[in-house]
């Protein structure tokens, strides 16, 4: 509810966002979060990376842009 309240502020680059940021994305927990903010020292993060880190993407793919994905541009 936060994050509809809050549209202005959305969608997040998850390759730069802070760890506090990302936990206000739908779909993304605390577990989540910290895998994301470990890939990104390795690699810039995908959608597919996401996925596999079990993020609930039904939810949060249109509040974050990864290497692949920007919900914006269609």
């Amino acid at each position: 509810a936060w994050a509809l309240r809050h549209r202005h502020m959305f969608p997040v680059d998850v390759n730069r966002a802070s760890k506090s940021l990302l936990m206000r994305v739908p779909g993304i927990g605390v577990r989540s979060v910290n895998r994301i903010v470990e890939a990104t020292r390795f690699r810039r993060v995908r959608l597919e990376d996401l996925g596999r880190l079990r993020v609930a993407l039904n939810r949060a793919k249109w509040f974050v842009i990864t290497a692949d994905h920007n919900p914006d541009v269609f």
